[in-house]
């Protein structure tokens, strides 16, 4: 498209960075609607990409905005910049916090845990030490799960037609945590639902 130019590359924090003409990227800018420094929005034509063009341009965002410690943020300055972002996250199915502000002005929203692996499956990082980070976590995650599992498996082998409410109490396990193994278990074909009669409320059950 524009033939032949200088480009520079330089590899930092893991991540090649390509740097080409100022004019080139006014013309960008231009064509695509969109500030490159100091962003307020996103090109409208991502929305309507293929998956793997919207993955990588949400891979290239998280890679410089991206942080994971004990939880995976997305920071900016620009608010509207998330919304949009969050709105594209949304399409590939990764689900997200609420947009709030830092001590420093900005604003961040979270990755939440539940789409920690489906990130990993269908985004990622160029960034070696954050893909180091999030593969950790959803290992981590997994084991917690599969914990989970094996004690609601384990008390419904014992004790079984229970409500989800009837197993967190008795497991002293959050309610979520427990329906998530609950749903695991089903679609393990370990466990079935059913109907309480004349209510509108279920009960788990060991699939014979």
């Amino acid at each position: 498209m524009f033939g032949n130019v200088k480009i520079k590359m330089k590899f930092d924090h893991g991540i090649t960075c390509i740097y080409f003409p100022k004019v080139i990227a006014n013309i960008l800018s231009n064509i695509l609607n969109v500030k490159f420094t100091h962003p307020n929005n996103l090109p409208k034509r991502i929305f309507q990409a293929a998956e793997e063009c919207k993955a990588a341009a949400i891979r290239a965002f998280a890679d410089d905005e991206g942080c994971i410690s004990h939880a995976f943020y997305i920071t900016q300055k620009s608010k509207n910049v998330l919304i949009k972002l969050k709105k594209l996250l949304e399409q590939i199915n990764i689900k997200t916090g609420k947009i709030s502000k830092t001590t420093e002005g900005a604003h961040r929203f979270v990755i939440l845990k539940e789409s920690y692996e489906n990130y990993l499956k269908r985004i990622g990082f160029t960034d070696n030490k954050k893909l180091e980070k999030l593969i950790s976590e959803v290992k981590r995650i997994k084991l917690r799960q599969n914990t989970n599992k094996k004690r609601v498996m384990d008390f419904l082998l014992i004790k079984n037609r229970l409500t989800k409410y009837e197993i967190a109490d008795k497991l002293d396990m959050p309610i979520k945590k427990t329906f998530n193994a609950l749903i695991e278990l089903r679609k393990d074909e370990k466990i079935i639902t059913k109907r309480i009669a004349n209510t509108k409320q279920f009960f788990w059950t060991i699939k014979e």
